[in-house]
């Protein structure tokens, strides 16, 4: 019986260890900071906005609102089989500076670039939502990178 008991400590031991050593391994992917932005997020039902479509949002730290850190939503928004809406998260971009001066149709340079590209190549409408105003973008082509978003 103390054979037992004895192996069965010794195995409780390993096991703890292993445990212990896994805990450090998962610590390196469970930065939530780092990978927030990744996860898919469930939208209200009710849209104002046509679905689908890709939409960037300025999510405001309204802590500094003048002079602090804010970050640049860009996600594909669509009607789910089940029928929740759901936003799927493209691209992530901080930027700082004064909220006051943002504006809907503003968007920062690489993500801005891209949903007008997507948009034209997708055939889907994109939106700059800054403080719950919106602006229609329009495509990368024409006249000062003015154009459809429909795009041919």
């Amino acid at each position: 019986m103390e054979k037992a008991i004895e192996v069965l400590a010794q195995r409780v031991t390993e096991l703890e260890s292993q445990l212990e050593e896994s805990r450090q391994q998962c610590e390196q992917y469970t930065d939530l900071h780092s990978y927030y932005w990744t996860r898919h997020t469930q939208l209200p039902e009710v849209q104002s906005l046509p679905v689908p479509r890709l939409e960037i949002e300025l999510i405001a730290n309204e802590d500094a609102a003048y002079s602090g850190t804010h970050r640049w939503e860009y996600r594909l928004v669509y009607r789910h089989l089940l029928g929740d809406v759901i936003g799927v998260p493209l691209g992530s971009t901080s930027t700082t500076g004064p909220l006051e001066r943002a504006e809907p149709g503003d968007t920062p340079f690489r993500d801005g670039v891209h949903i007008r590209h997507d948009a034209q190549h997708l055939r889907l409408p994109a939106f700059s939502v800054v403080r719950g105003r919106v602006k229609a973008l329009s495509g990368p082509r024409g006249e000062n990178g003015e154009g459809d978003t429909g795009g041919a």
